[in-house]
C-alpha cells in the first residue's frame, strides 16, 4: 500500500488559567508580605497612634491617590477598629487587686478540698449522704412519672416511695450552705478532679475577663479575643494554659466546658455571662460547677457518652496538689507578696523572667542563655 502522508491537525493553543480572587482577596488593597516592617510586639503597642496626615501638620499639599479623603479616613477607621479587636495588649500586667483575688480563691479552694477529704474519711456522714442522694433520686423519678403520667412499675413501690418522700424537698444548689447541705455533707462532696479543674477554670477566665475590662478602657477593645486567651492567661497567672490537659486542642474550646461563665461572640471576643457582682461571689462558681456535674451525671446515666470528660492524667496530679499562688507569706510561697506592677521577676516560677516576652527558661538552661531569652 502506498504510504499515506499524515497531516497533523493544528492544535489549539492552551489559554493560561484566569486568576480568580476570592471574597477576602478582593477586599485587599495591599499585597501581604511574609516579613513585616515592624515586629508584632512593637506594632501592637504603637498602631493605635497611627493617623492620616492633616492640614494642622503644615504639609504643603496632601493628595489621596487611591481613594478620596473621606474613603481613606473610613478605611483607616475600619482597619484600626479591626486591629484593636484582634491584636493583643502587650503591656497588660496583673495588678495588686488581681493578685489579691487569686490569693483569696486559692485559700478558699484549698479549704473546700480539705473539707471534702474530711467528709470522705467519715463513714457516718458518708452513709447519711448516700441515703439522702437515693431519696433525692427517687424524688426526681417521681416527678418524671407525674409529668409523663405513666404509672410506676409497681404500684406498691410507688405508694411506698410517696410515703417515704412525703415532706422531702431536695436542697437548692443556689441557696443552700455549700459547706453543709444536711448531715454535715458539703455541696462539693462528689467532686472529682475534673470538677475541681473546671471550677478553677471558671474562676480564672471570669477573673481574666473582668480584669481586662478594668485595665483596658478603650471602647474599641471590648474584650479578650479568643486567639489571645493563652497569652493573657500566661501573662496574668504566670503559668501555661494547656488545652490538651482538658482533652481539647485549642484554648477557645475550653469555653464549651464553662458556658455558664463565658461565651464567644461572632467576632471572636469573650463575653462574660456573669455580672461583676456574681463573679465576686466565689461560692457562685462552686454552685455552677455542682449544677454542671449533676447535669453531666444525669446525661451519662441516660446513655449520652458525649458528656463524658476525657481529661489528662496529668491534670489529676495537678488538681490533687494544693493550689498556691507564687508569692509569699500571707498568700503562698516563694517570698513576700508584690506591692504593685505585677509579679517580681525573682519570683517567676522556674527562675528569673527572660528578656524575650513570654519566655520561661528551663531549670537546666545555662544562665547566659536564659538571660538572652534563648
Amino acid at each position: 500500500e502506498p504510504d499515506v502522508e499524515m497531516k497533523e491537525e493544528p492544535q489549539e493553543e492552551e489559554q493560561p488559567p484566569v486568576a480568580e480572587l476570592d471574597e477576602e482577596e478582593q477586599k485587599l488593597w495591599f499585597l501581604p508580605r511574609p516579613v513585616t516592617d515592624m515586629v508584632a510586639p512593637v506594632f501592637n503597642s504603637t498602631f493605635a497612634d497611627f493617623t492620616l496626615p492633616t492640614d494642622e501638620e503644615n504639609f504643603t499639599e496632601i493628595r489621596y491617590e487611591w481613594a478620596t479623603e473621606l474613603a481613606s479616613k473610613e478605611y483607616m477607621r475600619s482597619w484600626m477598629q479591626a486591629k484593636k479587636i484582634t491584636s493583643r495588649v502587650e503591656d497588660l500586667a496583673p495588678s495588686e487587686w488581681f493578685i489579691a483575688r487569686v490569693g483569696d480563691w486559692s485559700k478558699l479552694s484549698n479549704e473546700w478540698q480539705v473539707k471534702q477529704k474530711d467528709f470522705k474519711a467519715d463513714p457516718v456522714r458518708q452513709q447519711a449522704a448516700e441515703l439522702r442522694a437515693d431519696k433525692e433520686k427517687r424524688y426526681y423519678q417521681k416527678q418524671e412519672r407525674e409529668k409523663s403520667k405513666e404509672p410506676g412499675s409497681a404500684e406498691g413501690e410507688a405508694e411506698a416511695d410517696d410515703a417515704e418522700l412525703e415532706g422531702f424537698v431536695p436542697p437548692d444548689i443556689f441557696t443552700v450552705d455549700v459547706n453543709d447541705i444536711g448531715e454535715g455533707e458539703p455541696l462539693f462532696a462528689n467532686f472529682t478532679f475534673e470538677d475541681w479543674a473546671l471550677m478553677n477554670l471558671r474562676f480564672e477566665l471570669a477573673l481574666l475577663m473582668q480584669f481586662f475590662r478594668q485595665e483596658v478602657t478603650d471602647p474599641e477593645r471590648p474584650g479578650i479575643h479568643e486567639s489571645h486567651i493563652g497569652y493573657y492567661y500566661n501573662r496574668c497567672f504566670r503559668k501555661a494554659l494547656n488545652p490538651k490537659l482538658f482533652g481539647v486542642t485549642a484554648a477557645a474550646e475550653l469555653c464549651d466546658f464553662i458556658k455558664d461563665v463565658v461565651t464567644i461572640l461572632d467576632n471572636g471576643i469573650l463575653s462574660p455571662v456573669l455580672t461583676e457582682e456574681q463573679t465576686a461571689d466565689l461560692e457562685k462558681l462552686l454552685r455552677l460547677t455542682e449544677q454542671a456535674r449533676r447535669e453531666r451525671q444525669r446525661r451519662l446515666e441516660g446513655g449520652d457518652e458525649s458528656y463524658r470528660l476525657k481529661f489528662s492524667a496529668i491534670m489529676q496530679q495537678q488538681m490533687t496538689q494544693s493550689h498556691q499562688p507564687p508569692w509569699g507569706p500571707g498568700g503562698g510561697k516563694g517570698g513576700p507578696m508584690p506591692k504593685s506592677g505585677g509579679w517580681p521577676s525573682a519570683q517567676w516560677p522556674g527562675g528569673p523572667v527572660a528578656a524575650r516576652p513570654g519566655f520561661v527558661p528551663r531549670p537546666n538552661m545555662p544562665p547566659g542563655l536564659a538571660a538572652r531569652g534563648w
